[in-house]
Parts: C-alpha cells; structure tokens; sequence
C-alpha cells in the first residue's frame, strides 16, 4: 500500500484548519506541536537486502518539550518498503531565519533490522509558522543488513 504525498499534504492542511481556534484547555498547548512532510532519499551502504536507493514521501509529528528540546515521531513510505522513527531534536543555535538542529534516535524498515540514528538539518523559516526544513540522518545497523543507512530528507513544516 502507497501513500502519496499528497495525503500528507491534506493532513497538514487540516491541521492547519484545526489549529485556527484557540485550544480550551492549558494542559494541551496547541503552538507546541507541528507537521512536516517532504521527500526522502536512502542510500544503503553495506550491501543486503536493501542493496539500492531508494525514494519517497514522509511524514513527521512533533512536540516540543520546551525551546531547545523536540520528541518526533516520523513514517515513511519507499517504494516497496515502509519505515518509522523516533528522535529528539535539539536547537543549538538561535531561532532566526535560520534554525539549524542535531538529532538523535532510532529508526527501522519493516522487515529489516535497523539501529540507532544520529543527524543534522535546518529549517529555513518563512514566518512565525511555517518553515523549509532540510535533514541529512546515519542510521547504524545493529545485526543485520544494511550496515549503514543515509537519508536525505527536504520538505516543508507546520507549526501550530
């Protein structure tokens, strides 16, 4: 089963439409929370079963903890594979224009064994809410192939 880019693209637009009133409670801010979605490219080193390149379409969710700190969960679909990961993100460098990040976490390809991944990136902010965002990720196989994972990553990002 694909998920075309396009759907990613619906969802943040409703959340987007979501995000228009003012959230009741105080235990549930709203502004901490935000989308992205975007293209990837992995490139496998090592040899295996994921022997090429391979491309397609993700979509992130993220929380920030507070003004350096953000827990994201992301799902990707490529090709004939689907992946999934969890990272935390940390803003070491101002929140200009320009907004660079580390990040640190796990990933893994359904049906292959992957480990954790380490990785760099930016955001590029248009305004107070949205944002290009450009990643680059390592992720270290564990046991199995591939050995070494790259992805490449560029998009666009919501924040509520």
């Amino acid at each position: 089963m694909k998920i075309p880019l396009s759907i990613a693209c619906v969802l943040i637009g409703l959340a987007t439409v979501c995000s228009a009133g003012e959230a009741d409670d105080d235990v549930f801010e709203l502004e901490r929370w935000c989308a992205s979605a975007g293209g990837t490219v992995l490139l496998p080193q090592g040899g295996g079963e994921v022997s090429r390149r391979f491309a397609g379409g993700e979509v992130r969710f993220g929380y920030y903890l507070d003004e350096f700190w953000l827990a994201e969960f992301a799902t990707s679909r490529l090709e004939n594979l689907t992946g999934f990961s969890a990272d935390i993100l940390w803003h070491w460098w101002g929140y200009e224009r320009l907004d660079p990040f580390f990040t640190f976490g796990a990933s893994a390809l359904v049906d292959t064994e992957i480990g954790p991944s380490f990785g760099t990136g930016t955001f590029w902010h248009l305004d107070d809410h949205w944002s290009l965002r450009f990643d680059f990720a390592a992720t270290f196989g564990l046991e199995h192939s591939p050995e070494m994972l790259y992805a490449f990553s560029a998009g666009v990002r919501r924040t509520f």
